[in-house]
């Protein structure tokens, strides 16, 4: 229970609502000017010390794969970033590399209400993708009919910033437990259109360079950007095989939790796809219950 207590308390950490501004600090630093919120060096510092304070107070794991003095050296040099006004959005970021050079893989910075919905409602990359080694795949095209980029392409560039590039930035603010590289190329696949909307810019559009795998040679398509709205309803043709195929590796149960045995009542096979929604819970205790009456001995 600790360890949750912590990630909760560690991931409200809020924004000071003012701070006496030093004569040095422009006027509309913590202040909103369009739609950007500018926030002063004495408010990201006292809202950072808060944080450390908490993680040093009461991280169960804060020393588990770094030394104090390692961390120490992190702390320091993250709050040096702070001594010049920042978008709020940058704070951010320092926020997330702080918690992610933790190397736990429970604790991370959650976006507030105004960035989530900014970019739930705004237009972010069109393109599901998944890493293959160090190779950042198409996996599906979710604009509503673009066929020129398909699914098993592997992407180049994204306007003109290099995948790798692309990836070593998102890396320094995705978390994951030690150094277990696969987490970290997942966690960037599965958040990118986010990543890049937060670290990279809001364009409408996308000029994608990717690699054809059946000729082998480059292809440039500008493709739209989409809403969440529109990712969900975007029914794109091209993407019909992939979805088969995955339909048939995945089956039926894919998304369900399920209990089934290999050998009744000796071994069970148990299939959790999230730790997640009401129903885990109850469906949780109800099927160790189980396990327990057939005295199941493997799992």
């Amino acid at each position: 229970m600790r360890s949750l207590f912590t990630v909760a308390a560690l991931m409200s950490v809020t924004l000071a609502a003012s701070q006496d501004r030093a004569d040095d600090v422009p006027a509309d630093a913590g202040t909103t000017r369009g739609r950007v919120q500018w926030l002063t060096s004495a408010q990201m510092q006292a809202d950072f010390d808060l944080m450390r304070h908490a993680l040093e107070e009461a991280h169960p794991g804060l020393y588990r794969y770094s030394t104090k003095t390692q961390m120490d050296r992190e702390f320091d040099a993250q709050r040096e970033k702070l001594s010049r006004p920042m978008a709020k959005e940058q704070f951010g970021m320092v926020v997330a590399q702080t918690l992610a050079s933790i190397r736990c893989g429970h604790t991370r910075m959650h976006w507030d209400r105004e960035l989530e919905a900014a970019i739930r409602n705004g237009r972010s990359f069109p393109l599901r993708v998944e890493f293959e080694g160090s190779r950042l795949m198409v996996v599906l095209n979710q604009t509503a009919d673009d066929r020129t980029i398909r699914p098993g392409m592997e992407l180049v560039s994204v306007n003109g910033h290099p995948i790798a590039e692309l990836a070593k930035q998102f890396w320094a603010v995705t978390y994951a437990d030690g150094d277990i590289e696969t987490t970290k190329r997942r966690g960037i696949a599965q958040d990118f259109a986010k990543d890049y909307f937060w670290l990279v810019g809001r364009p409408e559009d996308f000029t994608v360079t990717a690699i054809d795998p059946s000729s082998g040679k480059a292809v440039e398509s500008k493709l739209a950007g989409v809403t969440e709205t529109q990712r969900k309803a975007n029914q794109n043709p091209v993407n019909d095989v992939m979805l088969a195929g995955l339909a048939r590796v995945r089956g039926e149960a894919y998304d369900k939790f399920s209990l089934s045995f290999l050998k009744d009542p000796d071994i069970a096979k148990v299939r959790i796809p999230s730790f997640t929604g009401d129903k885990y819970p109850r469906w949780i205790e109800d099927t160790f219950g189980v396990l327990r009456e057939k005295g199941t001995k493997t799992l």
